[in-house]
Order: C-alpha cells, then sequence, then structure tokens
C-alpha cells in the first residue's frame, strides 16, 4: 500500500496555522490570568499585558509571512517557547 505524501507548501500552510491557533491559545491565556488577578498585583497585571503584546506582535509577524521558512518557524517556535516557559 502507498502512503500518501504531503507537498511542501500544505505543510508549511498547516504549521502557520498551528503557529497562529497557539499564539492565539497563548494571548487568550494571558487575558485571563490578567482579568483574574486582584487590582493590588499591578506588577503581574502589567506583565500580563505585556505577554499579551508580545504574542499579538508575534502574531502579526506571523501573519505577514507568505511562506515561513524552516528557520523562521523555529525563530517564531522559539519565541512562542520561551514566553511560555516564564
Amino acid at each position: 500500500m502507498r502512503q500518501a505524501r504531503v507537498s511542501l507548501p500544505y505543510y508549511e500552510a498547516v504549521n502557520k496555522e498551528e503557529m497562529k491557533y497557539w499564539l492565539m491559545i497563548m494571548k487568550d491565556h494571558t487575558v485571563f490570568i490578567k482579568a483574574g488577578l486582584p487590582a493590588e498585583c499591578v506588577e503581574f497585571r502589567d506583565e500580563a499585558k505585556e505577554f499579551a503584546k508580545a504574542f499579538s506582535s508575534l502574531q502579526s509577524k506571523l501573519d505577514k509571512l507568505k511562506n515561513p521558512k524552516q528557520k523562521q518557524r523555529e525563530v517564531y517556535l522559539w519565541k512562542l517557547w520561551i514566553f511560555a516557559r516564564k
């Protein structure tokens, strides 16, 4: 039985959509965290706001890519991983 081969453009499109999905999820989480923090936790609320800005920035950069190359995907995924680990 022959295996179906996935063409590179489809693979890149799927990865781009997956990255967009996870960036959206991470950005939404920052909104939930900020909303759940007490008003007196200004420092943590500001940090959540900064994370939301960072994820929005990554989303807009990803949207500008028409055909992301492997290196560009690795950079964006690395940035996402760094933010997720903080």
